[in-house]
């Protein structure tokens, strides 16, 4: 959860107050997706487990291609 929290501390820098990142429980996925208005959630939940547990992945090796635009640039502008 690394990245998590330097998300989370790159928005309390962008907006001036404590964030911090927090997993979501997989029990209230289904509930909080439907509330964003996804009709049939099951298929993302599905997918995220596999990140999450191993069985999907990116083939090896993969290219990372990183820009040029500090995390901290595109938060504060998110921010705005």
């Amino acid at each position: 959860m690394g990245e998590a929290r330097d998300i989370a501390a790159g928005f309390a820098a962008a907006l001036g107050h404590p964030v911090r990142a927090e997993a979501i429980p997989r029990s209230t996925w289904d509930a909080m997706l439907r509330a964003q208005g996804m009709r049939h959630p099951e298929a993302r939940m599905r997918m995220v487990d596999g990140f999450n547990q191993g069985w999907i992945d990116f083939e090896a090796p993969a290219t990372v291609l990183r820009g040029g635009t500090p995390l901290e640039t595109v938060l504060a502008a998110l921010a705005r």
